[in-house]
């Protein structure tokens, strides 16, 4: 007991820290998107002023990227709040989301081949849903094999779910950021498996 009194206030050091990275990591992330948001909607700014002979006159959707504001908003605190568990709670966290992935994968895989889409997504969405758990369990025996290769597929999936969330949200007829909550966690669960990689440094 007297051994473990001096590691507490590191401890609390550590959880401030980190707490301060995702705090500022979220913060970074909204002014970049808060910059970003206007020059695309001003881009795409319509002409109000077409046949009114008085020149050319554009309006800014300023409602819709209000909203996307505050979309990126939640989604970025809740990405961040979900970060700082992932480094406090790691194995935990990481794996728990890993084969939450896969059981969705599986359920993605139903909804796939149930709306005919092309062969090659519900096959690979169901072979990642079938792995997934498995390589969870290996990983969670402390297998480093199983750790690599579960980290190395989440990330794919994470970056393949990010570049495709506007085809998904095509695709499925949902909004987009509801199509980014999936790369979202798959980035978390990098993360929190990324932080325990010293267990399987044997």
């Amino acid at each position: 007991m007297a051994e473990a009194a001096p590691k507490k206030p590191a401890q609390a050091s550590e959880s401030v820290r980190m707490a301060i990275l995702c705090a500022v990591g979220t913060m970074l992330a909204n002014g970049i998107f808060f910059v970003l948001s206007y020059a695309y909607y001003k881009a795409h700014a319509t002409n109000a002023a077409v046949g009114a002979g008085i020149g050319d006159v554009y309006v800014m959707d300023v409602k819709a990227m209000a909203n996307a504001r505050e979309a990126f908003l939640v989604l970025t605190l809740i990405g961040g709040a979900l970060a700082y568990v992932a480094t406090r709670v790691p194995r935990e966290f990481g794996h728990g989301l890993a084969l939450l992935l896969g059981l969705a994968n599986l359920a993605a895989a139903y909804g796939a081949f149930d709306k005919s889409l092309p062969m090659v997504m519900p096959v690979t969405l169901l072979v990642a849903g079938l792995v997934m758990p498995v390589l969870v369990y290996l990983s969670w025996q402390k297998s480093r094999s199983a750790w690599a290769f579960l980290i190395a597929l989440v990330a794919v999936f994470g970056g393949i779910g990010f570049f495709g969330a506007p085809k998904v949200r095509q695709l499925v007829g949902i909004g987009l950021w509801t199509a980014m909550i999936m790369p979202m966690l798959t980035i978390e669960t990098v993360i929190a498996l990324a932080v325990i990689r010293r267990d399987y440094a044997r």
